[in-house]
């Protein structure tokens, strides 16, 4: 079982994750009673699209409460770089 705890409502079908622990029940690194009520058990996580993340998309997991599901939406991550347009400068390899 993996826990999500959940965090702000953003719409009534949307429910900020703040949390995920794959191991709640776990005897040294699990969790209280009072901190598994703070959020759900699922069996299995949904999958990224990596076509996304290789694009430089981060992935936001949020929870519907109505059909106890998970979903991603995607945004662009600003701390994207595109590599094969960065260009570097090395200090320690310049000549004096």
């Amino acid at each position: 079982m993996i826990f999500i705890k959940l965090g702000e409502k953003i719409e009534e079908k949307k429910v900020r994750i703040t949390l995920i622990h794959y191991m709640p029940f776990d005897e040294k690194e699990g969790l209280s009673d009072t901190e598994i009520a703070q959020g759900v058990l699922i069996e299995n996580m949904p999958e990224k699209d990596e076509t996304l993340l290789a694009q430089g998309s981060k992935a936001l997991l949020y929870y519907n409460p109505y059909d106890k599901s998970l979903f991603y939406e995607y945004e662009q991550n600003d701390e994207y770089l595109d590599t094969t347009q960065t260009k570097r400068r090395f200090p320690f390899f310049s000549k004096k």
